[in-house]
């Protein structure tokens, strides 16, 4: 048992109480569990899984929640990455944490820009809120997905 086995247990029990709030965001146990299932199935889909590392890069907003979670379901490991951090930083946890995948959004995007070449096992940047040529879109991703993991 992992711990996203207890989330879903909060969901079987409360699926229509609110969950998270962020902003004017809304989002329910059901609502947020079945997009942390279509990311989950997302990054399957561009060979992300088991044991596998997804650096995120996020401040605090549902997605960094849902990228958490997905990574857990899918038996990957969470690398959050301090949005403070400059390129030497990001560098170094990018390489020693051998992340696969990296979630971030376009306010940090020229930093992903001018490692890349450094950190050749990443392989793919997945960005929250804009679609840039070269990177995944969350949504994307997330709506093309099943809510079925």
């Amino acid at each position: 048992m992992n711990l996203a086995t207890y989330v879903e247990r909060r969901v079987e029990q409360f699926p229509t109480k609110m969950a998270i709030r962020c902003g004017i965001q809304r989002f329910t146990y059901e609502e947020f569990w079945s997009q942390v299932n279509q990311f989950g199935n997302g990054l399957r889909s561009l060979g992300i899984g088991k044991t596998d590392r997804l650096a995120v890069m996020l401040p605090n907003c549902p997605e960094l929640l849902i990228a958490h979670w997905a990574a857990l379901k899918i038996g990957g490991t969470f690398a959050p990455i301090n949005t403070m951090f400059k390129e030497k930083e990001l560098t170094y946890i990018l390489k020693n944490s051998g992340a696969k995948a990296a979630v971030t959004s376009t306010a940090f995007l020229p930093l992903f820009e001018n490692v890349w070449n450094d950190c050749s096992q990443l392989e793919h940047l997945i960005l929250i809120d804009e679609s840039v040529a070269g990177t995944v879109d969350f949504r994307g991703l997330v709506n093309a997905s099943s809510q079925n993991l």
